[in-house]
């Protein structure tokens, strides 16, 4: 069995697609987050809203291709 966790840390404070800016310790704190889930959990869940904010938050902070490599590797 593979251990599955849902993360909606970037889009939380999401609302309707109206999504607020985040502090540079936010952002730091979310990719902590994100890269500690990925030592622990088998797959990991990001939620994302109409304007697919975590996927835009992703590239700007890992870059195109670590993106790519995150999303084949499953």
């Amino acid at each position: 069995m593979k251990n599955i966790l849902f993360n909606n840390s970037i889009t939380k404070n999401s609302f309707l697609g109206v999504s607020s800016r985040l502090s540079k310790y936010e952002e730091i704190n979310i990719l902590a987050e994100i890269f500690e889930q990925l030592l622990l959990f088998d797959k990991i869940v990001l939620s994302t809203d109409k304007n697919n904010s975590s996927l835009v938050f992703l590239i700007s902070k890992l870059g195109l291709e670590t993106v790519e490599r995150l999303i084949r590797s499953g």
